[in-house]
């Protein structure tokens, strides 16, 4: 009997699948081992005396623009300190998530790591692996809760809450107004839920909880693309809210550009979260409010200060907080020349 092409098909592309995958799979692997190799050479794992005391690993999104701000202000920091402190993975070709990163750092025998973490499983797991083996571990950003590691550099997301809850609170009106939380999803829900209860618990300190109502909303998948038409689709519906509390850069800078498109400038007021350029903008042209932005150059000196005393044997404080900063139109331009607004800005909200 004879057999069609139809059968054939799957057999012929078995074998061809099959070398793809060795290929790539020896790609990742040559990959990977020239990074170790070069991380080995800058700790002296080589032939060659170590040119610092102590090499620290920085783990997470090398695209994202307050990572790249703290490492910069990390390595500049190290540099004064005796240690080196290096962005994981920025010279690889491919790029590979925080918790692979967390792995290379731990394989490479690193003196410390800190890392952008996340609330997720795996996040725990990673940090947990390389606590076993001895390396001390400090997240920035959002904490991994539950897992070992040593201290947690970064703002209090409750008090984050309390300061969005000032802010609407500012807003209101005769009429109930709505209010849209808007949430990366999934692995920092348990921060960002931390921000919600602090919104909540101001409005009802405040009396003011007749005059708002409040909606969570998780947008998108956590990629640029999936974010934009999530937002595209919120500020396309007839009943737009009427405050946007945007809790990652990700949505504050999908809200910015979505806005404008949708040409509803004029009938939203956006809280965001962090600062780029284009939310930079977009606060200088009144398309939102503000934004609060966290430190950089604080969050890296106390994370390297707190690796350096853990590997030296001392105390190091579980908890460091930092204070976050809301730029607005009015101290933009002091934020962009000092790096924080006007402290009379500052001393004229806590009266």
């Amino acid at each position: 009997m004879k057999i069609s092409d139809e059968h054939h098909t799957p057999f012929l592309l078995k074998p061809a699948i099959a070398v793809l995958l060795l290929v790539l799979g020896a790609a990742t692997a040559v990959n990977l081992s020239l990074y170790l190799r070069q991380v080995r050479s800058i700790t002296g794992d080589g032939s060659s005396a170590p040119l610092y005391d102590r090499h620290y690993a920085l783990v997470g999104d090398p695209r994202s623009p307050f990572l790249s701000s703290v490492y910069e202000a990390a390595h500049a920091y190290g540099l004064t300190h005796g240690s080196y402190v290096e962005l994981t993975g920025a010279g690889l070709e491919a790029s590979y998530s925080s918790v692979t990163l967390m792995d290379i750092a731990r394989e490479s025998k690193v003196d410390g790591i800190i890392v952008d973490a996340d609330d997720s499983e795996e996040m725990r797991d990673a940090v947990n692996a390389a606590a076993s083996s001895g390396i001390p571990v400090v997240c920035i950003g959002t904490d991994s809760y539950g897992a070992d590691r040593r201290s947690y550099v970064g703002i209090s997301y409750y008090a984050l809450g309390q300061e969005y809850g000032k802010k609407i609170a500012a807003l209101k009106k005769d009429t109930v107004q709505m209010v849209m939380i808007m949430m990366s999803p999934g692995k920092r829900t348990s921060s960002q839920n931390m921000v919600y209860s602090g919104i909540i618990d101001y409005i009802r300190e405040a009396g003011l909880s007749s005059r708002f109502s409040f909606e969570s909303y998780q947008v998108g998948d956590g990629s640029s693309f999936s974010t934009a038409e999530a937002v595209t689709d919120i500020l396309g519906s007839y009943s737009l809210p009427s405050i946007l509390v945007c809790l990652d850069e990700t949505i504050t800078s999908a809200v910015c550009q979505g806005i404008v498109d949708a040409n509803r400038v004029s009938e939203v007021t956006v809280f965001g979260f962090n600062l780029n350029d284009m939310i930079r903008n977009a606060i200088r042209k009144g398309v939102i409010s503000e934004s609060v932005t966290v430190p950089a150059e604080a969050v890296a000196e106390n994370a390297v200060e707190c690796l350096d005393t853990a590997v030296s044997g001392g105390f190091v404080t579980e908890y460091v907080s930092i204070g976050f900063l809301p730029v607005t139109k009015d101290n933009l331009d002091q934020y962009e020349n000092d790096g924080s607004p006007a402290e009379q800005d500052r001393e004229a909200e806590a009266q």
